[in-house]
């Protein structure tokens, strides 16, 4: 399948402007191509990575803006796409939707012929003891940041709903 903007529904999932450029350096750093002589060097080795645009920062606040619909567009890529063993969502919201965590579901669930995959998320980046969703559902991976001394990045959210923390 190829990339998708579930934000406008078609296959250019480049940033609606200047402020919604974060997923696209996250997905580098994980799909980098390695041991090439170049730039840097992925997370892992030979991934691929399917681009989905699921909401868009709407101002230099970082307010992200989403809705049931443009979720339900991308649960139903992602579990349609062949092999999407992970979601990563970098938004965090404090709002409670029952439809936003059944898309996320589903997409835990159903991907991969019904094997799952994972999804992880952002816990947020307040500096407080908070619940956000998605990483508040119970079978999403709940992601803090950690400073170059291994302790908690000032900025990065604690509480019940982090799992693990990865440097900044």
């Amino acid at each position: 399948s190829s990339d998708l903007d579930a934000v406008n529904d078609d296959n250019n999932p480049a940033p609606e402007n200047q402020y919604a450029n974060h997923g696209m350096p996250c997905a580098g750093l994980v799909g980098a191509n390695t041991n090439n002589s170049t730039g840097v060097a992925g997370a892992g080795y030979n991934v691929k990575v399917l681009p989905i645009m699921i909401g868009f920062n709407t101002d230099s606040k970082g307010i992200f803006a989403t809705d049931n619909i443009i979720l339900s567009r991308a649960a139903n890529r992602v579990i349609s796409t062949a092999g999407v063993v992970a979601v990563s969502n970098s938004w965090a919201t404090n709002i409670y939707y029952s439809s936003w965590e059944q898309a996320y579901s589903l997409m835990e669930s159903n991907s991969r012929g019904g094997l799952g995959a994972a999804i992880l998320a952002s816990t947020g980046n307040d500096s407080i003891n908070t619940i956000v969703y998605p990483s508040a559902y119970p079978f999403v991976v709940g992601i803090g940041a950690s400073d170059y001394n291994d302790l908690r990045a000032p900025f990065s959210n604690f509480g019940n709903m982090l799992d693990v923390v990865a440097p900044e």
